[in-house]
Protein backbone atom coordinates (compact mmCIF):
# COMPACT_ATOMS: atom_id res chain seq x y z
CA UNK A 1 0.00 0.00 0.00
CA UNK A 2 1.40 3.41 -0.98
CA UNK A 3 1.06 6.40 1.27
CA UNK A 4 -2.12 8.19 0.23
CA UNK A 5 -4.05 10.50 2.49
CA UNK A 6 -7.54 9.08 3.14
CA UNK A 7 -10.75 10.78 4.16
CA UNK A 8 -10.75 11.50 7.90
CA UNK A 9 -13.66 11.13 10.26
CA UNK A 10 -13.22 12.90 13.59
CA UNK A 11 -15.28 13.37 16.72
CA UNK A 12 -15.05 16.21 19.22
CA UNK A 13 -16.75 16.10 22.61
CA UNK A 14 -17.08 18.64 25.40
CA UNK A 15 -18.74 17.74 28.68
CA UNK A 16 -19.29 19.50 31.95
CA UNK A 17 -20.36 18.12 35.32
CA UNK A 18 -21.96 14.94 33.92
CA UNK A 19 -20.65 11.47 32.99
CA UNK A 20 -20.67 10.77 29.27
CA UNK A 21 -20.36 7.78 26.95
CA UNK A 22 -20.11 8.19 23.18
CA UNK A 23 -20.49 4.94 21.27
CA UNK A 24 -19.45 4.45 17.66
CA UNK A 25 -20.62 1.10 16.31
CA UNK A 26 -21.16 -0.02 19.92
CA UNK A 27 -17.55 0.84 20.86
CA UNK A 28 -16.93 3.50 23.54
CA UNK A 29 -14.97 6.25 21.80
CA UNK A 30 -15.52 8.58 24.78
CA UNK A 31 -16.12 7.33 28.32
CA UNK A 32 -15.52 9.94 30.99
CA UNK A 33 -16.77 10.74 34.47
CA UNK A 34 -15.40 14.27 34.84
CA UNK A 35 -15.60 17.54 32.94
CA UNK A 36 -13.31 18.03 29.97
CA UNK A 37 -12.87 17.79 26.22
CA UNK A 38 -11.79 14.97 23.94
CA UNK A 39 -11.00 14.61 20.24
CA UNK A 40 -10.76 11.30 18.39
CA UNK A 41 -9.91 10.00 14.95
CA UNK A 42 -12.67 7.54 14.07
CA UNK A 43 -11.08 5.99 10.97
CA UNK A 44 -9.92 2.75 12.67
CA UNK A 45 -13.53 2.04 13.68
CA UNK A 46 -15.35 3.15 10.52
CA UNK A 47 -16.90 0.29 8.57
CA UNK A 48 -18.34 0.18 5.07
CA UNK A 49 -22.12 0.59 5.30
CA UNK A 50 -23.99 2.01 8.27
CA UNK A 51 -22.05 3.41 11.22
CA UNK A 52 -24.07 4.24 14.33
CA UNK A 53 -23.20 7.10 16.67
CA UNK A 54 -24.87 7.18 20.11
CA UNK A 55 -24.42 9.80 22.82
CA UNK A 56 -25.32 8.79 26.39
CA UNK A 57 -25.59 11.12 29.38
CA UNK A 58 -24.99 9.79 32.89
CA UNK A 59 -27.08 10.36 35.99
CA UNK A 60 -27.88 13.88 37.18
CA UNK A 61 -28.62 14.02 40.89
CA UNK A 62 -28.79 17.80 41.21
CA UNK A 63 -29.45 20.29 38.44
CA UNK A 64 -26.59 22.64 37.70
CA UNK A 65 -24.31 23.49 34.80
CA UNK A 66 -24.40 20.06 33.15
CA UNK A 67 -23.66 20.20 29.43
CA UNK A 68 -22.68 17.85 26.61
CA UNK A 69 -21.63 18.88 23.12
CA UNK A 70 -20.63 16.35 20.46
CA UNK A 71 -19.62 17.01 16.87
CA UNK A 72 -18.96 14.52 14.08
CA UNK A 73 -16.87 15.80 11.18
CA UNK A 74 -15.41 14.70 7.85
CA UNK A 75 -12.23 15.91 6.16
CA UNK A 76 -11.68 15.12 2.48
CA UNK A 77 -8.19 14.02 1.36
CA UNK A 78 -5.84 16.96 1.03
CA UNK A 79 -8.39 19.41 2.39
CA UNK A 80 -8.23 21.48 5.57
CA UNK A 81 -11.95 22.23 5.39
CA UNK A 82 -13.93 20.50 8.12
CA UNK A 83 -17.37 19.31 7.01
CA UNK A 84 -19.97 18.92 9.73
CA UNK A 85 -21.86 15.63 9.57
CA UNK A 86 -23.72 15.89 12.86
CA UNK A 87 -23.75 18.04 15.99
CA UNK A 88 -25.73 17.86 19.20
CA UNK A 89 -25.86 19.88 22.41
CA UNK A 90 -27.57 18.61 25.54
CA UNK A 91 -28.50 20.04 28.92
CA UNK A 92 -30.82 18.51 31.53
CA UNK A 93 -33.71 20.65 30.27
CA UNK A 94 -33.94 18.20 27.35
CA UNK A 95 -34.52 15.37 29.82
CA UNK A 96 -32.36 13.47 32.26
CA UNK A 97 -32.31 10.54 34.65
CA UNK A 98 -31.07 10.24 38.22
CA UNK A 99 -30.00 6.64 37.72
CA UNK A 100 -27.95 5.06 34.97
CA UNK A 101 -27.35 6.39 31.47
CA UNK A 102 -29.86 7.48 28.87
CA UNK A 103 -29.47 8.14 25.16
CA UNK A 104 -29.57 11.83 24.24
CA UNK A 105 -28.66 11.51 20.56
CA UNK A 106 -28.29 8.93 17.79
CA UNK A 107 -27.10 9.35 14.22
CA UNK A 108 -26.36 6.91 11.40
CA UNK A 109 -23.55 7.61 8.93
CA UNK A 110 -23.48 5.52 5.77
CA UNK A 111 -19.97 5.04 4.41
CA UNK A 112 -20.29 3.69 0.88
CA UNK A 113 -16.53 3.27 0.71
CA UNK A 114 -14.33 3.24 3.80
CA UNK A 115 -10.99 1.54 4.46
CA UNK A 116 -11.71 -2.05 3.53
CA UNK A 117 -12.82 -4.69 5.99
CA UNK A 118 -11.08 -4.65 9.35
CA UNK A 119 -9.99 -7.95 10.87
CA UNK A 120 -11.95 -7.18 14.06
CA UNK A 121 -15.19 -7.16 12.06
CA UNK A 122 -14.86 -10.96 11.69
CA UNK A 123 -13.74 -11.62 15.26
CA UNK A 124 -15.40 -14.14 17.53
CA UNK A 125 -17.52 -12.65 20.33
CA UNK A 126 -15.61 -12.41 23.59
CA UNK A 127 -16.78 -14.74 26.38
CA UNK A 128 -15.95 -14.72 30.06
CA UNK A 129 -14.24 -18.10 29.68
CA UNK A 130 -11.79 -16.43 27.25
CA UNK A 131 -10.32 -14.24 29.99
CA UNK A 132 -7.46 -16.60 31.03
CA UNK A 133 -6.28 -16.94 27.42
CA UNK A 134 -6.36 -13.20 26.81
CA UNK A 135 -4.60 -12.58 30.11
CA UNK A 136 -1.67 -14.72 28.91
CA UNK A 137 -1.34 -12.55 25.78
CA UNK A 138 -1.33 -9.35 27.81
CA UNK A 139 1.34 -10.73 30.17
CA UNK A 140 3.54 -11.68 27.19
CA UNK A 141 3.29 -8.15 25.85
CA UNK A 142 4.09 -6.68 29.27
CA UNK A 143 7.07 -9.01 29.68
CA UNK A 144 8.41 -7.94 26.27
CA UNK A 145 8.12 -4.31 27.33
CA UNK A 146 9.83 -4.94 30.67
CA UNK A 147 12.64 -6.80 28.88
CA UNK A 148 12.95 -3.93 26.37
CA UNK A 149 12.33 -6.51 23.65
CA UNK A 150 11.32 -4.29 20.76
CA UNK A 151 11.11 -7.17 18.26
CA UNK A 152 8.85 -9.07 20.65
CA UNK A 153 6.58 -6.07 21.08
CA UNK A 154 6.38 -5.43 17.34
CA UNK A 155 5.59 -9.05 16.56
CA UNK A 156 2.59 -8.84 18.89
CA UNK A 157 1.50 -5.49 17.45
CA UNK A 158 1.95 -6.12 13.71
CA UNK A 159 -1.76 -6.36 12.86
CA UNK A 160 -2.47 -3.17 14.78
CA UNK A 161 0.33 -1.35 12.98
CA UNK A 162 -0.86 -2.53 9.56
CA UNK A 163 -4.47 -1.50 10.13
CA UNK A 164 -3.61 1.80 11.76
CA UNK A 165 -1.49 2.50 8.71
CA UNK A 166 -4.44 1.76 6.44
CA UNK A 167 -6.67 4.00 8.54
CA UNK A 168 -4.26 6.94 8.25
CA UNK A 169 -2.96 6.44 4.72
CA UNK A 170 0.49 5.21 5.72
CA UNK A 171 2.30 1.99 4.92
CA UNK A 172 2.19 -0.45 7.83
CA UNK A 173 5.97 -0.71 7.75
CA UNK A 174 6.28 3.05 8.18
CA UNK A 175 4.00 2.96 11.23
CA UNK A 176 6.07 0.14 12.70
CA UNK A 177 9.27 2.09 12.02
CA UNK A 178 7.97 5.09 13.95
CA UNK A 179 6.96 2.84 16.86
CA UNK A 180 10.35 1.13 16.91
CA UNK A 181 12.20 4.42 17.03
CA UNK A 182 9.92 5.76 19.77
CA UNK A 183 10.47 2.66 21.91
CA UNK A 184 14.22 2.72 21.31
CA UNK A 185 14.40 6.36 22.37
CA UNK A 186 12.34 5.71 25.51
CA UNK A 187 14.34 2.65 26.52
CA UNK A 188 17.61 4.51 26.00
CA UNK A 189 16.22 7.21 28.26
CA UNK A 190 15.57 4.76 31.08
CA UNK A 191 11.82 4.23 30.66
CA UNK A 192 10.33 1.85 33.23
CA UNK A 193 6.98 0.08 33.44
CA UNK A 194 4.63 0.64 36.34
CA UNK A 195 4.18 -2.68 38.20
CA UNK A 196 0.82 -4.40 38.59
CA UNK A 197 -0.56 -7.78 39.54
CA UNK A 198 -2.20 -9.95 36.90
CA UNK A 199 -5.24 -10.28 39.17
CA UNK A 200 -5.81 -6.54 38.60
CA UNK A 201 -6.57 -7.06 34.89
CA UNK A 202 -10.11 -6.35 33.75
CA UNK A 203 -11.78 -6.87 30.37
CA UNK A 204 -14.67 -5.03 28.72
CA UNK A 205 -16.00 -5.93 25.30
CA UNK A 206 -17.87 -3.83 22.77
CA UNK A 207 -18.79 -3.82 19.08
CA UNK A 208 -20.96 -6.91 19.69
CA UNK A 209 -18.09 -8.54 21.57
CA UNK A 210 -15.63 -8.26 18.70
CA UNK A 211 -13.37 -5.71 20.40
CA UNK A 212 -12.05 -6.15 23.96
CA UNK A 213 -10.43 -3.40 25.98
CA UNK A 214 -7.96 -4.50 28.64
CA UNK A 215 -7.49 -2.24 31.65
CA UNK A 216 -6.57 -2.37 35.33
CA UNK A 217 -8.93 -2.41 38.29
CA UNK A 218 -8.39 1.32 38.86
CA UNK A 219 -9.23 2.08 35.21
CA UNK A 220 -5.65 2.78 34.09
CA UNK A 221 -3.85 1.17 31.16
CA UNK A 222 -1.76 -1.97 31.86
CA UNK A 223 1.07 -0.68 29.68
CA UNK A 224 1.84 2.55 31.52
CA UNK A 225 5.40 3.70 31.99
CA UNK A 226 7.54 6.72 32.69
CA UNK A 227 9.75 8.06 29.92
CA UNK A 228 11.77 10.87 31.43
CA UNK A 229 9.24 13.22 33.02
CA UNK A 230 6.41 12.00 30.79
CA UNK A 231 3.89 9.29 31.56
CA UNK A 232 3.02 7.14 28.54
CA UNK A 233 -0.14 5.01 28.44
CA UNK A 234 -0.70 2.43 25.70
CA UNK A 235 -4.33 1.38 25.17
CA UNK A 236 -4.80 -2.35 24.61
CA UNK A 237 -7.69 -3.49 22.43
CA UNK A 238 -7.79 -7.13 21.34
CA UNK A 239 -9.93 -9.27 19.05
CA UNK A 240 -10.45 -13.04 19.11
CA UNK A 241 -9.41 -14.11 15.61
CA UNK A 242 -8.89 -17.57 14.14
CA UNK A 243 -5.21 -17.31 15.08
CA UNK A 244 -6.10 -16.45 18.68
CA UNK A 245 -6.23 -13.10 20.47
CA UNK A 246 -4.45 -10.34 18.60
CA UNK A 247 -3.84 -6.70 19.41
CA UNK A 248 -5.87 -4.73 16.87
CA UNK A 249 -6.12 -1.16 18.23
Amino acid sequence: MSDEEPVRYTLDAIFNDVPIVVLWNDWPIVQRQTSGTQSNLLNPFVVEGDNVLRVLAGPVTELGSQFIGVGLFKWDPGSDVRQTIFQVEWTPRFGYTKDGYHEVARHVVHARKAFGRWRWEDAKPFRIEDEPTLKVEVLKLRDALKAKDIDGMMSRSRLKMAEMGRATGRHGGAVEGVQREMLRTMFDGGAHVFPWNEDDLRFRSGAQGRLVRVFLEDGSEPLSFMAGDNMVEVPLVYSHLDSGFELVR
